[in-house]
């Protein structure tokens, strides 16, 4: 899922244990605790009761829904009166706790400064009248008025250090633990995600041993695990933290808990269970009237109906959640903006996307570097770029988004930057940049591709284990029923002996009713049996399938380097060509292949090529690679047809050839020109695929079978190799066809 969706949530949860909150000194009170308490304040007794009282109403005030001016009003003139009447009453105690209470206030407001010169007057008064707790407590508020920055977050490390070693002092136990909880959090924020695990699992075992809250630790496991790239594990804790919340009674964040496992299921590219628990996060955050977080977790549904290519419906539902939530502040219209550019990339208007993209850059002008997430912003600026082939705009948004996301960042986004930035050096033609990048984002996204594997294998063991223990209970059961039947029949032998005929009769219809009985459960037991063994021959079948697909894969890999090595031998018989040439045409032969294989570890079926999906993925490299300033137009034409690889890659090979030479050689008289390629299956069985232009065309005079370039025998080879009829023809352009015979079965 997009990171941006959660830049409130860090901001809210910015205390990884006690909100920006002041529950340490007061609950949250109920609407019909603070409507009685207001009622009695007016009356109340001038004394201590009613300095606390005050700073209970202050603290309703603070935490009501939204930020409305009246509830921030309210909340600093019943905290003046407490200070007021504290220092009448000489109250230490009441008036560091104000003077705290101030500063939830002023974090609440956004006034930094302030809230910081307030705290710091509270730790010094609480230090001179020796009140450890309440010292612990100002500490804590200290670290939180720092902002998110490097700085910011070197500072909150030494005062929730400070307040570590005072709440050991107090005697508080949970407090203690809960500020290794918020060193962790730091050490998750500059990065340093395998330190940040290794602490959060030491807190949640902390907290275990004495019974305190876990799903708050839960929480940020779900997320720490989620920027290492381990998806199962992160939605394992996202599960555990809604969980143990729920159990707890404590749902005040539970939406921030969906969103965040909802991340998980994105980063997975799982994108029905991501808007499943993101609809929840939306329903919870527009109960609390939460209009940021409900433009946020909006933001985030548009993302997954866009990627499941529904992007009139995202920009509809949008349409309809901004009108019913109309955004209220600076970091609201970014979300905003941030949404409709990405939803009418989705439906390619790009006009539109120009808008809202521009809207973007002027509001940033106005934000702090630590009051915003700008990597996920510049990658949607920078992809927008990228598709209207302005590239150095693209370059400058997307590099600055790689370099500054040291925090907080997932594999798959770094993935996502890596293979931009690489379609950006591959039209710009810096290829050695390029290939860097392709390496990085293969890297990345193939370590996704086998951890969401191992989601699906892990999930299928443990409904097995849970089958198995099904079984096992039901087995003890059938027994458990044997054996009590046993004891009834030895009791009724007892009795016959005893009764007389009567007794004799009566037992022997007996008898014939367990016989019934015993017959039935054996027959269900053979039934049992067989299954088991049907089961068992399943299991070897499965196994014997996954060795033959391991051979067939080490024999392919063969046959590709062997390919490989004999394009490399035909490259060294022509050195005339210069060497970023003949790295370019490698590199586009490599790729014919490596897309097949792209596609057969995507499909179903691991030996079948799906070849019209992947011949209109390669003429789109194929297009994209040449950076040529005329206007060539390519037309597919292709019939569904499934080949083995064996016919697949030399087919593509040939085809790579084939629209290259079009590409160089058929438009140097001309800026434009057109390019057709169609693959028709007949009744019989057979394939014919054809290339054809619109070019130059061949010399009148030239024999094509003459022809003793690189590319020709190439494609001829290639052809024999398939047994397929390979022939030119040159009329107002050229054209090359190809025939393939039908497919034989193939022996296993």
């Amino acid at each position: 899922m997009s990171r941006s969706c959660y830049i409130a949530i860090s901001l809210l949860l910015s205390a990884y244990h006690f909100e920006v909150k002041a529950s340490f000194l007061f609950p949250r009170l109920t609407r019909s605790f603070a409507d009685s308490a207001a009622l009695a304040l007016p009356g109340a007794k001038a004394d201590t009761n009613k300095i606390i009282l005050l700073l209970k109403l202050s603290t309703f005030y603070i935490y009501k829904p939204g930020e409305a001016k009246a509830d921030m009003d309210s909340a600093s003139t019943h905290l003046v009166s407490a200070l007021s009447l504290s220092n009448r009453l000489g109250y230490k105690k009441g008036q560091i706790m104000t003077l705290l209470t101030w500063s939830i206030l002023f974090s609440e407001t956004g006034d930094r400064p302030r809230g910081v010169r307030i705290t710091k007057k509270a730790i010094g008064l609480s230090a001179a009248g020796g009140e450890t707790l309440l010292s612990a407590i100002a500490w804590f508020y200290l670290g939180e008025t720092y902002p998110q920055s490097n700085e910011g977050l070197i500072e909150k490390a030494k005062c929730f250090w400070q307040a570590k070693a005072l709440f050991k002092k107090a005697g508080d136990k949970e407090s203690e633990i809960d500020m290794l909880g918020r060193i962790a959090d730091i050490h998750y924020k500059q990065g340093n995600y395998a330190k940040a695990l290794s602490e959060f699992e030491n807190v949640l075992a902390l907290f275990r041993s004495i019974n305190g809250p876990l799903h708050l630790t839960y929480n940020m496991l779900t997320e720490v695990s989620n920027c290492l790239g381990n998806y199962q594990e992160s939605i394992k804790y996202g599960h555990a933290a809604i969980e143990t919340a729920q159990q707890a009674n404590d749902t005040i964040f539970i939406g921030f808990f969906y969103s965040k496992l909802a991340s998980a299921y994105y980063d997975l590219g799982q994108w029905e269970p991501g808007i499943l628990y993101l609809q929840k996060a939306l329903n919870v955050f527009s109960s609390q009237h939460e209009t940021m977080m409900v433009l946020s977790t909006g933001n985030g549904i548009c993302r997954g109906m866009v990627n499941m290519g529904h992007a009139g419906k995202a920009i509809a539902f949008y349409n309809d959640l901004v009108e019913k939530n109309p955004p209220n502040n600076i970091f609201a219209k970014l979300t905003v903006a941030k949404t409709y550019g990405h939803c009418y990339m989705g439906i390619k208007n790009y006009g539109l996307a120009e808008k809202s993209y521009n809207t973007i850059i002027s509001l940033l002008k106005s934000v702090k570097n630590e009051d915003i997430d700008f990597v996920d912003i510049y990658k949607d600026i920078g992809n927008y770029y990228l598709t209207i082939r302005e590239y150095d705009k693209a370059r400058h948004y997307l590099s600055e988004a790689l370099h500054i996301n040291h925090r907080n960042g997932t594999v798959r986004l770094v993935s996502q930057l890596h293979a931009m930035l690489f379609k950006v050096d591959s039209a710009q033609g810096n290829y050695l940049s390029a290939i860097r990048h392709q390496q990085q984002f293969k890297s990345l996204s193939d370590s996704i591709f086998n951890e969401a594997k191992s989601s699906k294998i892990a999930t299928l063991q443990i409904q097995y284990d849970s089958k198995e223990k099904e079984q096992n209970i039901a087995l003890l059961n059938r027994q458990n029923v044997i054996q009590q039947a046993s004891i009834r029949q030895k009791e009724l032998e007892r009795n016959v002996t005893i009764g007389g005929a009567f007794m004799l009769l009566l037992f022997s219809g007996l008898i014939y009713n367990q016989y019934r009985t015993k017959k039935r459960n054996n027959e269900q037991l053979t039934l049992q049996q067989i299954d088991i063994r049907q089961k068992n021959s399943a299991l070897l079948n499965l196994v014997e399938e996954k060795e033959w697909l391991l051979k067939e894969v080490h024999h392919r890999v063969k046959n590709n380097l062997q390919t490989v090595m004999g394009l490399l031998e035909m490259q060294l018989a022509h050195p005339t060509q210069s060497l970023i040439t003949v790295i370019r045409n490698s590199q586009r032969r490599v790729f014919a292949m490596s897309l097949i294989h792209q596609k057969l570890y995507q499909s179903d079926d691991v030996r079948i090529v799906k070849m019209n999906l992947y011949l209109k993925e390669l003429v789109e490299y194929l297009q994209d690679s040449f950076v040529v300033d005329k206007a060539i137009r390519f037309e597919l034409d292709l019939d569904p047809v499934d080949l083995k690889v064996a016919r697949a890659i030399p087919l593509a090979l040939i085809l790579n050839e084939a629209i290259t030479n079009a590409l160089k050689y058929a438009f140097t008289d001309r800026n434009e020109g057109r390019i057709v390629v169609a693959m028709k299956k007949k009744p019989d069985g057979q394939v014919h695929l054809s290339i054809s232009d619109d070019g130059v065309g061949l010399p009148k005079d030239l024999n094509w079978l003459n022809i003793n370039s690189l590319g020709m025998k190439l494609m001829t080879g290639l052809s024999d190799d398939i047994n397929a009829r390979f022939t030119i023809e040159s009329n107002q352009g050229t054209t090359i066809s190809l025939v393939l015979p039908p497919e034989q079965p193939e022996a296993r």
